[in-house]
């Protein structure tokens, strides 16, 4: 294991739905892990985090939604290199159907908050790169089955997500 395959020192970001409703993501809070970690090993804690916080209960009963990391695939793109994760998001009662990616709204702020937790976009790109530049997100062991494109494009492979939804610092 080599320093390319380490966090290496950035900072990692956990993320919210924006109660003032002025973003659709407030604004993030500094999140330190071991600079030791394996990227796989990050995006486990970030999944852990994601499952426990946003994903954690609907209707006061706990929804049993987890996040595992399947394969982090670094491709070699001179002058640096575009790494892409596939990640599992396991449901196994099929709450998110029926609570988390109803309506636009709905479908919308739950796969920002997956995009944002797990690809770590920059606020500021010259601070530091995203964590991933791509994320395939596999729904129960298959590709994402549902949502609109313009609300959930969850069955595409994800980019980070704009400044524009989150609150900025």
């Amino acid at each position: 294991m080599g320093p390319a395959d380490t966090l290496g020192a950035r900072t990692l970001y956990t993320y919210t739905p924006d109660s003032t409703a002025r973003y659709l993501i407030a604004e993030p809070q500094p999140d330190l892990l071991s600079p030791n970690l394996t990227v796989e090993a990050a995006l486990d804690s970030l999944g852990r985090r994601l499952a426990d916080g946003y994903f954690r209960e609907w209707r006061g009963e706990p929804t049993g939604i987890s996040f595992e990391t399947v394969e982090v695939v670094t491709l070699p793109t001179p002058p640096d290199s575009v790494r892409i994760a596939v990640v599992n998001m396991a449901d196994p009662d099929s709450v998110a159907v029926r609570a988390f990616f109803q309506g636009s709204s709905g479908g919308l702020i739950s796969s920002l908050m997956i995009e944002a937790m797990l690809m770590q976009p920059s606020l500021d790109i010259r601070e530091q790169r995203p964590l991933l530049d791509g994320l395939v997100l596999l729904y129960n062991g298959r590709r994402f089955p549902f949502g609109q494109p313009e609300h959930a494009p969850l069955h595409y492979v994800q980019r980070p997500p704009v400044g524009r939804y989150i609150g900025s610092r």
